[in-house]
């Protein structure tokens, strides 16, 4: 029911992940692609409360990056709760801390780098009606403190809706909308 993970993981921001096998479609969303982290480095503890609720919480080196000197502890959550009969699952997950506030790949900042505060949130419903049936509901944010010209707080967010449909034990159709 207690876990702890040290190293290099995948991150729990989000609905699609890294590795291919726990993707239903071949293709990423754009927004998985551009708006939030892969990997991370450090150390995250989950909980299984209960049958229904999960917990995880840790510190991690930023986002994708083991070394740099942006580097800071950020926060990585994540609650989980779902009903009885796994019709209905709700997920909430945050990364928070201090990054690299400069991301052009021609100008590369002499010491003292400067960082600023990045979160991004994810909000995750999980809706199945029907035995043959799943909708999923992905909301996220991403802010970006001191990241514009004149010192003011990017923003990005989006919506993700997946629709699957179970034809049979060895097939399943499915849709992705995304607004990003």
């Amino acid at each position: 029911d207690l876990n702890l993970k040290l190293g290099h993981f995948y991150s729990i921001v989000g609905y699609e992940g890294l590795p291919a096998v726990g993707n239903f479609f071949y293709t990423k969303a754009y927004s998985y692609q551009f708006a939030g982290p892969f990997t991370h480095w450090g150390g995250l503890a989950n909980w299984r409360a209960t049958d229904n609720l999960e917990l995880n919480g840790g510190l991690v080196n930023g986002w994708n990056a083991l070394s740099s000197g942006y580097a800071k502890a950020n926060f990585l959550g994540r609650v989980r709760v779902k009903n009885d009969d796994n019709s209905f699952a709700t997920t909430f997950a945050v990364v928070s801390g201090d990054e690299g506030n400069d991301f052009s790949p021609l100008f590369q900042p002499a010491p003292p780098l400067t960082s600023a505060n990045r979160t991004r949130y994810s909000l995750i419903i999980e809706y199945r009606p029907a035995d043959n049936w799943e909708y999923l509901f992905h909301h996220w944010l991403g802010t970006q403190a001191d990241a514009l010209v004149g010192g003011g707080t990017a923003l990005w967010a989006g919506i993700d809706q997946y629709l699957y449909y179970r034809v049979s034990d060895t097939w399943l159709w499915g849709a992705r909308f995304e607004w990003f």
